[in-house]
C-alpha cells in the first residue's frame, strides 16, 4: 500500500514516485482512503485529480488508482450537461410556455443550489455573494416577456463609488455550448458573456452563439445605477451542434444562382459574427479583426458574372493601413477537424489567395481549391482589396467533413 508517496502513470506510461498523496472524497469512496489504498470495487468509475484548475483524467487498474498526473484531491468528474441543454429564468415566476423542464433562478449566491449536478448562482467580482443576495430584483413576468431580475438591484456589489462585475455563473464541463442569453431592458453596454462585451450602446439584447466555455459559463453585469447592465432575463445552454454531415455551401454574389443545392447560403457581406448557418459564425474579417462601420455587401456581383456571382474582398480598399493592403479574410467557425474543402477565386488577380493562411492559386486565376485539409481555428479564406492586385474576389465556398 502507498503511504507518504504515491505512484503514478503518466500518459506516456512512465512511472515516477510523487510526494504527496492525494485523497479521494465523494461517493461512493470511503472517506479519507488514499487514492493508493483503494480497491477496484470501492472506486469504481473513472475520477478526477484537482490541481488549482486543471483537470486530470484518473482511473483504476489492479486495483489501484492509475493517474496522468498530480492533483492534491482526487474528485468525480463533473456532470456532463443533459443532452436537451437547460434553461433557467430570472423572474419571479417561471413565463408561461416555457419548457416543462426550465428552472426558476432565485438570486441565491453561486455554490448554493445546483442543476443536473452543476453548481450554479450569483457572485460579486468573483466571489460568491454573503450576507446577502439578489431575490429582491426580480420582476415579472410578463415585464419584457419573460420576467427578469437585476444584476445588482441595491448596488450592494461595490467598493467604495466603483461598481464591480456581478455575474451569473453555471458550472458546466469546459467545451463548446450553444449559448443564449436576454438581456431584457435598455441598459446593456457592459453586458459580458465569457468577459466579452456582446451587446450594443442599448438593448434589449439577445446573444445567442456557438462558443467555447471554459471555467463555467460566466454572464456579466453592474448594479442597477451603473448605467452598464441592468438585468438577465433567460439563459439557455445546450451542447454544440455537429457539423452537418452534408456540409456548407455559401455563394456571394448579389443572389443565389439558379441550379445550386436548396440548402446553399447566400453570403451578404456583413462582419465576422453578424450572421450565423447551422449555429456556426461566419463572415467577414479585416487583419483578423470584425469589420466596424462599414461591410462588403456593395462588392457583390451577378450572377452569372463567373457564373456563380461573386464578392470582391474589398472592393473600396477600406481595409488598408496608410497604403498596406491588409488582409480580408471570411471565416466560418466550423469545430476543429479534417474537411473536404472547395473555394472557388473567379477573376484573374489570384497570387495572394490563400486558404488556411498558404497560397493556393497561380499568377493568374481563375482559380478553383479543392482539398481535404485539417482546419484549426476556424475555416478562413483570404484575399485583399481590389487595387492591390494579390486577390480580388470570392465565388464559392464548400466544406463537408471529411
Amino acid at each position: 500500500m502507498w503511504r507518504a508517496i504515491a505512484l503514478v502513470l503518466l500518459g506516456q506510461g512512465r512511472a515516477v514516485k510523487l510526494a504527496a498523496t492525494p485523497v479521494c472524497k465523494g461517493s461512493p469512496v470511503p472517506s479519507g482512503k488514499l487514492c493508493s489504498d483503494l480497491t477496484v470495487d470501492e472506486c469504481a468509475g473513472s475520477y478526477i485529480i484537482e490541481s488549482d484548475s486543471t483537470y486530470m483524467q484518473c482511473g483504476v487498474t489492479s486495483g489501484y488508482v492509475q493517474c496522468l498526473t498530480l492533483g492534491p484531491i482526487c474528485h468525480k468528474p463533473r456532470a456532463p450537461l443533459p443532452d436537451g441543454g437547460l434553461e433557467f429564468y430570472f423572474g419571479s415566476s417561471l413565463a408561461s410556455g416555457v419548457a416543462s423542464d426550465s428552472i426558476l433562478d432565485k438570486g441565491k449566491s453561486y455554490g448554493s443550489q445546483k442543476a443536473s449536478g452543476m453548481e450554479y448562482g450569483w457572485l460579486c467580482n468573483g466571489s460568491p455573494i454573503s450576507g446577502y443576495d439578489f431575490a429582491g430584483g426580480r420582476r415579472g413576468p410578463p415585464r419584457s416577456t419573460y420576467g427578469l431580475n437585476h444584476f445588482d438591484r441595491s448596488n450592494k456589489c461595490k467598493s467604495g463609488s466603483t461598481y464591480l462585475p456581478v455575474t451569473w455563473k453555471l458550472d458546466v464541463p469546459d467545451g463548446k455550448y450553444k449559448v443564449e442569453v436576454i438581456f431584457p431592458e435598455s441598459t446593456t453596454p457592459g453586458c459580458k458573456v465569457q468577459g466579452l462585451k456582446v451587446c450594443g450602446k442599448k438593448g434589449p439584447c439577445t446573444y445567442n452563439k456557438v462558443i467555447q466555455v471554459t471555467g463555467g459559463l460566466k454572464v456579466t453585469g453592474y448594479g442597477h445605477d451603473s448605467w452598464k447592465c441592468h438585468s438577465l432575463s433567460k439563459v439557455k445552454v445546450t451542447k454544440a451542434p455537429a457539423f452537418p454531415a452534408a456540409g456548407m455551401e455559401f455563394y456571394y454574389g448579389s443572389s443565389l444562382p439558379s441550379g445550386v443545392a436548396s440548402g446553399s447560403i447566400l453570403d451578404k457581406g456583413k462582419s465576422y459574427g453578424a450572421k450565423t448557418a447551422g449555429g456556426f459564425d461566419y463572415g467577414w474579417l479585416c487583419n483578423g479583426s470584425p469589420i466596424s462601420g462599414y461591410d462588403f455587401a456593395g462588392g457583390r456581383r451577378g450572377p452569372p458574372r463567373s457564373t456563380y456571382g461573386l464578392n470582391h474582398f474589398d472592393r473600396s480598399n477600406k481595409c488598408k493601413s496608410g497604403s498596406t493592403y491588409l488582409p480580408v479574410t471570411w471565416k466560418l467557425d466550423v469545430p476543429d477537424g479534417k474537411y473536404k474543402v472547395e473555394v472557388i477565386f473567379p477573376e484573374s488577380t489570384t497570387p495572394g489567395c490563400k486558404v488556411q493562411g498558404l497560397k493556393v492559386c497561380g499568377k493568374k486565376g481563375p482559380c478553383t481549391y479543392n482539398k481535404v485539409i485539417q482546419v484549426t481555428g476556424g475555416l478562413k479564406v483570404t484575399g485583399y482589396g481590389h487595387d492591390s492586385w494579390k486577390c480580388h474576389s470570392l465565388s464559392k465556398v464548400k466544406v463537408t467533413p471529411a
